[in-house]
């Protein structure tokens, strides 16, 4: 897909899944995929982090949010001369009632407290 894309001059953005434990974010199989697409050479336009999530256990977003500075990490680290955008969660999925809480109001108000962008 890579390098259709980069033949084609399309840039690819990857959707990963959030997979966290009662320890939080579990980000070996993040890593493992995005050292070996830089280690190739390959460029992207950016990761989505939460592809399709299911609800949130912590309305404070804790997990989610350590996730998020855990990926914007490796972006900076795996290509610091042209880091790939960070975007998500795609919460489709979510088949909350919004009198629960607001799953988007909550997760902008938490990300802006931070300086993950």
């Amino acid at each position: 897909v890579l390098e259709f894309a980069s033949a084609g001059g399309v840039e690819v953005v990857f959707g990963l899944q959030y997979f966290a434990d009662d320890q939080g974010f579990i980000s070996t199989n993040t890593a493992d995929l995005l050292n070996w697409t830089a280690s190739k050479g390959y460029n992207l336009y950016g990761v989505e982090l939460g592809e399709e999530m299911s609800p949130v256990r912590d309305p404070a977003f804790s997990d989610l949010m350590d996730g998020y500075r855990q990926v914007h990490g490796m972006l900076r680290d795996f290509w610091p001369d042209n880091t790939p955008k960070l975007m998500g969660p795609c919460a489709g999925v979510i088949a909350e009632p919004p009198q629960r809480y607001n799953f988007w109001e909550d997760f902008i108000n938490a990300t802006v407290k931070t300086n993950i962008t």
